[in-house]
């Protein structure tokens, strides 16, 4: 009895050795099983994400260039040089420079920075500058508007220096051809006159003064007018000997009343002579004053053979007569 139980016993203990070794081996399998779908799925979340690259927008191409060392807005130049600066947050973006010069007309591509502008002819003139990206966009279009005007103003005057008034008051009449806005420059005797326009007035001249006048004329594009320069002497009437002489003695008596023909005894050439023949402080007694104007009416009313003198020049000997016919 004792063998068969032992027998059964050791029977016992190799069939749960045997279902243990079992279980163990199923419960490994398992286990493996379990910790590949883990590592698995560790694998699958760790692993980066493969995506497509970013593509950058376009730059902005719209402000680009900027013009520098513009023409003046009214301009005498032919020839101009204009400077186009990129702004340097595009600079690297930009293929190439064009320019034109009305808007009808083709683009021209230039080498920056500069754009020589040759033949201007007068008139207005429109300069367009933009730049082309690299991958051919075109900017916004930077314009300039300017004038070209190379015709310079024409000075003239209203009437011939001969024609000014004998008078010592003047006014100089002038027109100055010119579209535009001038400036004007008169200068007399030297000093220039503020605010120049026409007429010039010049007022108390001195008989027998020398004046000097110049005026110039600059329009707005810096065109000079030829300058008109003349001189000319102060003459006109007044109750002076200097006048008397120079304006009526000389001019319509002295050709006969001399100190080599003295026809009538008169000589009135010089004021000794003819101081000779007044009666200073009264013209009515004074034989030159009768003579010129034909006091009494028997008597030959000089100039002789000639038209007889102004009112105006009678008038004036009797003035100087009667302030005492003076060496003035």
């Amino acid at each position: 009895m004792n063998f068969k139980r032992r027998k059964i016993y050791f029977l016992a203990v190799g069939m749960i050795v045997v279902v243990l070794s079992l279980l163990f081996q199923n419960c490994t399998s398992k286990l493996n099983s379990q910790l590949a779908i883990g590592e698995s799925q560790v694998a699958s979340t760790t692993e980066p994400t493969k995506t497509e690259p970013i593509k950058s927008e376009p730059v902005d191409f719209y402000r680009v260039v900027q013009l520098q060392r513009m023409p003046q807005p009214i301009s005498n130049k032919t020839e101009e040089t204009v400077l186009v600066e990129i702004w340097p947050h595009v600079a690297e973006h930009v293929d190439h420079l064009e320019y034109r010069m009305a808007v009808d007309s083709d683009w021209i591509e230039f080498d920056g920075p500069m754009i020589l502008l040759n033949n201007l002819s007068d008139g207005v003139q429109s300069l367009s500058v933009r730049a082309i990206s690299k991958d051919k966009r075109a900017s916004e279009v930077e314009e300039y508007t300017w004038m070209v005007d190379t015709a310079k103003p024409v000075i003239s005057l209203m009437s011939p220096v001969e024609a000014l008034p004998q008078s010592k008051n003047v006014e100089i009449s002038f027109i100055v051809q010119e579209l535009g806005p001038i400036e004007l420059i008169c200068r007399v005797d030297g000093i220039i006159i503020p605010d120049c326009k026409s007429p010039i007035e010049i007022n108390n001249m001195a008989f027998g003064s020398e004046h000097t006048v110049e005026i110039e004329a600059v329009d707005a594009a810096g065109n000079a007018a030829d300058k008109i320069e003349f001189e000319f002497t102060a003459l006109f009437l007044e109750p002076s000997w200097q006048s008397v002489n120079t304006m009526i003695f000389s001019r319509r008596c002295t050709g006969c009343h001399n100190s080599q023909t003295l026809s009538g005894a008169f000589d009135l050439t010089k004021y000794s002579t003819a101081v000779a023949r007044v009666v200073p402080g009264d013209a009515s007694t004074s034989l030159v004053f009768q003579r010129v104007s034909g006091i009494p009416s028997t008597a030959q009313r000089m100039p002789l053979g000639m038209p007889s003198l102004s009112v105006s020049e009678i008038e004036t000997i009797a003035a100087w007569i009667n302030l005492g016919a003076l060496n003035d």
